[in-house]
């Protein structure tokens, strides 16, 4: 049994590795001593085992005082004290060091004999900031609301040293939450009022270039009291215009927007907003409030109620944020606002960035005026003085495709005038509904579309249609679909990787596509023409390319099968058919090598004759197998080629490869989501949430995650699709058992969110619903697999995007039932 209740797959066995130099197979004792028994040691006996070099003595021995508490004798509590604090530095009983000095110090406190006077001690002098640290930390834990503590806290909270003050925020925390990652009743009640001095300390500094969790913690340690009553810090947030209350006057903007009581909400939405006019030059400061407040405002709340026109005036003010303000006036309904913002769309004397925001604001504001700006610049020629760049057209055709299918026809209309990548954006948006699907695919029926412009993304999403007609129509017009294998997937992945580390070497790209490559394909000229063109299709991104190369057989192309012709002599030709008559047909392939076959040598079977068409693509399997620096050579060559005379820039970057890697983290990565204070992915809690689901789920704000609990239940698993087409996938291989097999799990979406689950068996959908909150918040799925059964097949569950808002899967009890008996967990 692969995961039996009650073991925990997160801890399993401790290897000790020992260097043992030119001695291999050289005996090596597992303790100093055989007889060793810390357990034994009297309390003098495990002090001195806190100063020892060997950290495992020194844990253990921490242990062990910890577990003796009050029963530590009075002699080791005192010489503890001394090491804890500045005694230490006079001690000679044994070398002092800051490891030593931590153990004691956290000793004494899980044993219960910390006093206050060894706290405030090194709160005022101790020279390590670890200690001072810890020491912050340690007040936190004890919880103890008197003015002594809140006195200290508030010495740590102004410390010269960024980590001591992040521990300050983070003890301040357990005096306004009961818990540190929810919302819950202090043990000890703290007034606000006497909390703002340590807040002001904490938000008077700004954090180091780059560093978002100082930020954050003083933010998570402020948020309870904002939810209560926000006015309170405005004051100090205002004082200071640095880069901590910039982040935390963000996040109070939000939170406001958030308050579930209406009234509650407005009174401090309208505070805000004159409190946002009366700070009106400080920059960063009001810029972090437009911010948070422009984010806020897309959940369509209730505006505020006083009076607009003059705070906008007086924010208009200042050059810098006379954007923003538009943009929060146009959100909160003020109609002028969002024309004037729309109106820059086809502005060609405007900046990109300013037409790019009139495209925000009319994807937010949905009017038909909106709507018939977008349509003009999508359908605006190509080329010549103020043409909209590939970016804007690209952004428009995606905001366009929100207002409704019936906007699918105008764009497919439009195409001739769209630039490839605008092509791409336009295609994978129209396969999300099946109305817009037919729509596209009429378009490559009446030749408007090209096939080339369908790229691997949003094929794979007509063939999983569950509207068999799309489904159809996709293969007929674009040519045989099938869905890559978990193996395939795999390699793609391992492959995407070492393409991506590393620098290409073009010139040898170019090599490496002359020997493999451009036997079969024509690129800029240069090789045959065997396959398709590489100029124009196939590698409209990296994923795409690299599914092209390693998995040929995905999705071929009308035209390009392999078609197999069997002569009289039994001997066999195969090839792509490039002409064929009523007394011949010619094939070409690898090479290139051109056959042309009398129909009268063709072997005749059944009074046919022997011309097979297969499903197989003509361009052969395993190029993946060349070394890898010749491998990524040769992929950054294709992706984009000197011809193509495109620089590599940060937004071709993004069109091609994606958001990818560290630089491309935003400010909120690393912060708490949801309340559950999740980090960033966590792949090897993944991998044991349960190991016989591969997870292929992209680092997304937090996504993927093990949880210990979620919303009543244990292990579950959190996914987020990668983008607004391509959905978090759980896979497995397995046989399904006979009888009346059923696939049981249960699955749940955010509190701010929802989702589409999907269901494939060997990329055929089985079953689609939408995870909502209606009902209860876990909603228990059943699908019937008794025509599978017996059957080896490959699952696919899907957490698919539905609005792109908050959708992040919750995953739990996923297994295949036979009768009542569970066959594969």
């Amino acid at each position: 049994q692969a995961d039996p209740e009650g073991v925990d797959r997160e801890h399993g066995r401790i290897w000790r590795v020992v260097w043992v130099g030119d001695q291999p197979g050289k005996p090596v004792a597992s303790r100093p001593s055989k007889e060793m028994d810390l357990k034994k040691l009297n309390d003098r006996g495990l002090y001195f085992k806190l100063g020892r070099e060997n950290s495992w003595e020194r844990r253990q021995a921490q242990r062990l005082l910890t577990e003796r508490g009050a029963r530590v004798d009075s002699g080791t509590v005192q010489s503890l004290t001394s090491r804890a604090g500045l005694g230490a530095v006079f001690m000679s009983d044994y070398p002092a060091s800051i490891e030593n000095q931590l153990a004691s110090l956290w000793t004494l406190s899980a044993a219960g004999h910390v006093s206050d006077k060894t706290l405030d001690e090194n709160a005022a002098r101790a020279e390590s900031p670890f200690i001072r640290t810890a020491t912050a930390r340690i007040t936190g834990e004890r919880g103890q609301a008197n003015k002594p503590t809140l006195d200290r806290l508030e010495k740590l909270a102004n410390d010269k040293d960024e980590t001591v003050r992040a521990g300050a925020a983070a003890a301040l925390r357990q005096f306004t939450s009961g818990a540190l990652t929810v919302d819950m009743p202090p043990r000890d009640k703290v007034s606000t009022d006497q909390l703002l001095p340590h807040f002001t300390a904490l938000v008077a500094r700004p954090s180091v270039a780059g560093d978002f969790y100082y930020p954050h913690i003083v933010w998570m340690a402020m948020e309870p009291r904002v939810a209560a009553n926000p006015q309170p810090f405005f004051p100090l947030l205002a004082a200071h215009d640095n880069s901590v209350s910039a982040y935390c006057t963000r996040r109070v903007m939000r939170r406001i927007c958030d308050l579930s009581d209406a009234t509650a909400r407005a009174q401090h939405l309208n505070a805000a907003m004159q409190w946002l006019a009366d700070n009106a030059a400080q920059t960063q400061l009001a810029s972090a409030a437009l911010d948070g407040l422009i984010e806020a405002a897309k959940s369509k709340g209730a505006p505020p109620t006083v009076d607009l026109e003059p705070i906008f005036a007086k924010l208009s003010v200042n050059p810098a944020l006379a954007e923003r303000a538009q943009r929060l006036a146009a959100a909160f309904g003020d109609k002028s606002a969002a024309r004037l913002l729309i109106a820059k769309i086809n502005d060609p004397k405007a900046s990109l960035d300013e037409r790019l925001k009139g495209v925000s604001a009319a994807k937010e504001a949905k009017t038909d005026g909106a709507r018939d700006e977008l349509l003009k610049l999508v359908k605006s020629p190509l080329g010549g003085a103020g043409a909209a760049s590939p970016e804007l057209k690209t952004e428009a055709v995606r905001a366009l495709a929100t207002f409704g299918y019936d906007q699918a026809f105008p764009i497919v209309d439009a195409w001739p005038q769209l630039p490839p990548m605008s092509r791409l954006a336009a295609a994978e948006s129209l396969t999300r509904g099946t109305k817009t699907a037919r729509a596209l695919l009429a378009g490559v029926e009446k030749g408007t579309v090209s096939p080339r412009d369908i790229s691997a993304t949003a094929r794979r999403a007509l063939a999983g249609s569950e509207d068999k007609t799309i489904a159809d129509n996709a293969d007929r017009l674009l040519g045989k679909y099938r869905q890559s294998g978990a193996d395939k997937l795999k390699l793609i992945a391992d492959k995407r990787k070492i393409v991506l580390t590393g620098t290409a070497d073009l010139n040898n790209g170019h090599e490496v596509a002359k020997r493999t490559c451009y036997v079969c394909h024509k690129l800029y000229g240069e090789g045959a023409e065997v396959g398709p063109e590489l100029t124009g299709v196939g590698r409209s991104t990296l994923d795409a390319l690299l599914h092209n190369v390693i998995d040929p057989n995905e999705v071929i192309g009308n035209g390009y099968e392999t078609t197999e012709v069997t002569l009289k002599d039994d001997s066999t030709v195969s090839g792509r058919v490039v002409e064929e008559t009523d007394t011949r047909i010619k094939l070409v392939s690898a090479g290139p090598t051109e056959n042309t076959i009398a129909k009268s040598d063709i072997k005749v079977v059944n009074g046919k004759p022997a011309i097979r068409k297969t499903e197989l693509s003509l361009m052969p399997e395993g190029l993946e197998q060349i070394p890898d620096k010749d491998f990524r050579d040769l992929i950054m060559f294709i992706l984009n080629p000197p011809g193509d005379n495109r620089p590599w820039t940060p937004a071709l970057r993004k069109e091609l490869i994606g958001e990818d890697g560290a630089a491309t983290k935003s400010a909120e990565a690393g912060e708490a989501l949801h309340g559950q204070g999740m980090a960033s992915g966590d792949g090897e809690s993944v991998a044991l949430w349960n190991p016989d689901w591969r997870v292929n789920c992209p680092p997304f704000e937090g996504a993927p995650k093990k949880l210990v609990e979620f919303a009543g239940r244990k292990n579950v698993l959190m996914t987020h699709p990668k983008d607004r087409t391509t959905p978090a996938t759980l896979e497995r291989t397995l046989e399904i058992p006979a009888g009346q097999p059923t696939l049981k799990l249960a699955v749940a979406a955010d509190e701010q969110g929802d989702w589409e689950l999907r269901v494939l068996a060997d990329g055929q959908l089985l079953h689609k619903q939408l995870v909502n909150h209606s009902g209860d918040r876990w909603q228990q799925v059943s699908v019937d697999l008794s025509k599978l059964a017996g059957k080896k097949i490959t699952l696919r569950l899907e957490n698919f995007p539905n609005n792109w808002s908050n959708e992040f899967g919750y995953w739990s009890d996923i297994e295949v039932k036979a009768g009542e008996r569970a066959s594969a967990r």
